[in-house]
């Protein structure tokens, strides 16, 4: 029968152009769970999404593109999830410190695709204001929280302080993905190591602020 082979072949997923884009970033976030950033290939985002092989093309030209439509999603919602606590603990250096070090753990738990891409340097080389906006912004509120807590006017004493409390936040979350500390012999639980570390640093800042 001439002309059926093609009809057998042309299952794919029917879509409409404007979900076409968010259907491609949740198959590669799918993907990325199973097989890490760089374990699979477009095609395979499009396969798993349904469409056909060359659909992914029209809004990501490269793989990278594709992962700077995911970190500027990841980084716009941590953004709103520090912002929150933020604006909830005004005039509270401490406690902000502590809100947003739990929010930026909890995020990469709830996000792990995301925060996985968020952070390559590829990424960023780019310059896509879709992903550096968000990211600094992000970046800026965790670091006047550390400022407004110090209250250092020594810059580079301040930065120090900034890169400490963002290294350690951002090492508890990679920790927390790996699964480190319940793997290893603490008697305490991972939760209650991450809020004791921050109040930690949070009673440390204080105290410099008092002493500055």
């Amino acid at each position: 029968m001439p002309n059926s082979a093609p009809h057998r072949h042309s299952k794919k997923r029917p879509y409409h152009h404007g979900h076409l884009r968010s259907a491609v970033i949740d198959a590669a976030l799918a993907l990325i769970s199973q097989h890490g950033p760089r374990g699979f290939s477009l095609s395979q985002a499009a396969k798993l999404a349904g469409v056909t092989v060359s659909a992914p093309y029209r809004h990501f030209p490269d793989k990278e593109a594709l992962f700077a439509a995911i970190a500027a999603q990841g980084f716009t919602e941590l953004t709103e999830r520090v912002e929150a606590v933020a604006a909830a603990t005004p005039g509270d250096p401490r406690q902000q410190l502590i809100g947003i070090g739990e929010a930026y753990v909890q995020f990469a738990l709830d996000r792990p695709s995301h925060f996985q891409v968020m952070f390559d340097s590829k990424i960023h080389r780019r310059g896509d204001p879709a992903v550096n906006e968000p990211a600094h912004r992000s970046f800026e509120i965790l670091a006047a929280a550390v400022r407004q807590a110090t209250h250092q006017d020594n810059a580079h004493r301040q930065e120090t302080l900034i890169v400490a409390f963002w290294s350690m936040i951002h090492g508890q979350a990679i920790f927390a993905l790996d699964g480190c500390f319940s793997n290893m012999e603490f008697h305490t639980s991972a939760q209650a190591l991450l809020r004791d570390s921050l109040e930690w640093f949070a009673d440390a800042f204080t105290r410099q602020s008092d002493s500055a």
